[in-house]
């Protein structure tokens, strides 16, 4: 009888160590939280901070520093290529912890003159008054910027034409709000692609995201 109440007391105990922390074993890791200034290796302005906040709220996983440096590398050899356009590298990714699956990725490439689509961009993105063309949307947001630069040799009278592209995989909403934080977190990105290229004027992008759409 003893035996068996003693081997009842030891299979207990092994099922209640199995659903506890404890037990001497390694506990299961919480996901890596971060804020949003760390997001992008912190090259983020204050109004894309705000933005993002906006739409992925303020717990973070760990999305890694921005390649800011290979970006721009991957654009200068490109360049120096005499490449009409080229594939995109991806400058970060910054994905949430909580509250869903929400992921958003930002890259750049080399575009050709035909890829700007003037009035007849798609239905479900907005013009906005930057660069040589600025769409954004509830899932994407492009813009589209030349830079002349010492960097790039002949970029004076070729200059380098840029894409900067924004990718949310679940949106919030489908809402002019989340349309404009989409495009001020690219903006934000791309004027810190711009500055490590040493663009001349910025490469004619405002210091501050203009948000107001033309359409």
């Amino acid at each position: 009888m003893r035996r068996r109440d003693a081997a009842l007391a030891a299979t207990v105990s092994l099922v209640l160590c199995f659903g506890a922390t404890a037990c001497g074993g390694d506990e299961e890791p919480e996901a890596k939280r971060t804020a949003a200034e760390e997001q992008c290796g912190g090259v983020l302005s204050p109004a894309a901070l705000t933005a993002l906040e906006q739409v992925m709220g303020k717990q973070f996983s760990d999305a890694g520093d921005a390649t800011t440096d290979e970006t721009v590398e991957q654009l200068r050899g490109d360049y120096g290529k005499r490449l009409n356009w080229s594939r995109g590298k991806q400058f970060c990714e910054i994905s949430k912890t909580e509250g869903g699956v929400n992921s958003m990725t930002v890259s750049f490439s080399l575009y050709a003159p035909d890829d700007l689509s003037g009035s007849n961009h798609a239905a479900n993105l907005h013009a906005y008054p930057m660069g040589k063309e600025a769409l954004a949307g509830a899932e994407d947001a492009y813009l589209y910027f030349e830079c002349v630069s010492p960097e790039l040799e002949g970029s004076k009278s070729r200059p380098a034409r840029i894409a900067g592209h924004l990718s949310q995989s679940e949106p919030p909403s489908d809402t002019a709000e989340v349309h404009k934080a989409n495009m001020a977190v690219l903006h934000s990105a791309a004027v810190a692609v711009a500055g490590e290229l040493k663009c001349e004027g910025q490469a004619g992008l405002p210091a501050e995201p203009k948000l107001t759409p033309t359409d």
